[in-house]
């Protein structure tokens, strides 16, 4: 097991801010995340946690979202625009890694055109849009968990509190399809069944009336379509009772400076079940 340095304590007291910046927010190392929950949870261990705190995963699909969300909201980090071909000469890789190295998104110029598309599409679809128009982006939320005492942080997209009616919209980017029919199975990948009710108990223990918690998804390419979701109550409760178990799992990796990977034994598995199939269609020709 990796020696760690104790966490520190969070830089942020319980509260609501507005105008927090990317890199204070991602930084502090002394709260806990909905991202970060989701990292605690199998298949993902403690030690995939702490570790994901030291590094930066520099994926494309990541600039793309970060620069539509910025698009969308008006808020974010800045971007890098290249004027290259492609990011394979030496001036282009230089420049890619002095964005990175300076907080800000590296995207060749090109490529700026579908993206500022596919955030129009947001803007103008008859539902986002109008959600968009009234609210505040990237409100950060610090709070202690009642139960264990640590600091929980969010972020929501977009939200409006204000209102007999509070709502929070929270902004995805696919590669693949918007398709209201694909988002459940989406949700389930990546974890947005945790997020949401992360990001409700965070604003109604900092005092606010529950909001409805949805989800805008538009397409990074062409025809840029756009869908409005929202997930029924069983799947809430289903990311609330890991949330719980994740918090739980960093109070105690908190408190005892251990952050264990897998456990230490024999592990039992198997091939995919696909291959059975493909093994039993081999045999048949």
């Amino acid at each position: 097991m990796t020696v760690w340095e104790p966490l520190p304590d969070s830089a942020f007291k319980p509260g609501v801010y507005a105008g927090v910046t990317d890199a204070d927010y991602h930084g502090d190392l002394g709260s806990l995340s909905s991202s970060g929950a989701r990292n605690l949870l199998h298949p993902s261990t403690p030690d995939d946690y702490r570790r994901a705190l030291v590094t930066r995963e520099e994926k494309k699909a990541l600039d793309v979202g970060h620069i539509i969300h910025s698009m969308i909201l008006g808020v974010g980090m800045d971007v890098l625009v290249v004027d290259a071909k492609d990011w394979r000469t030496d001036k282009a890789k230089a420049l890619k890694q002095e964005a990175y190295d300076s907080g800000r998104v590296p995207m060749l110029k090109k490529e700026m055109a579908p993206r500022q598309a596919a955030a129009d599409a947001m803007l103008t679809d008859p539902v986002a849009g109008p959600l968009l128009e009234e609210g505040q982006p990237e409100l950060s939320i610090w709070l202690e968990d009642p139960e264990t005492g640590v600091m929980l942080r969010a972020r929501p997209d977009w939200s409006r509190l204000d209102t007999d009616r509070p709502y929070i919209l929270d902004v995805k980017t696919t590669d693949k399809t918007a398709r209201p029919s694909a988002f459940g199975a989406h949700a389930a990948k990546y974890g947005y069944h945790c997020q949401q009710p992360f990001y409700v108990d965070a604003i109604t223990g900092s005092g606010y009336q529950e909001p409805t918690f949805l989800f805008a998804v538009v397409e990074i390419s062409e025809p840029y379509r756009v869908s409005v979701n929202q997930l029924d109550s069983s799947a809430v409760q289903l990311g609330r009772t890991l949330n719980r178990h994740a918090i739980d799992r960093y109070a105690q990796c908190r408190a005892t400076n251990e952050w264990p990977s897998w456990q230490p034994r024999i592990h039992m598995t198997d091939i995919p079940k696909y291959s059975y199939y493909d093994a039993e269609r081999a045999l048949q020709a």
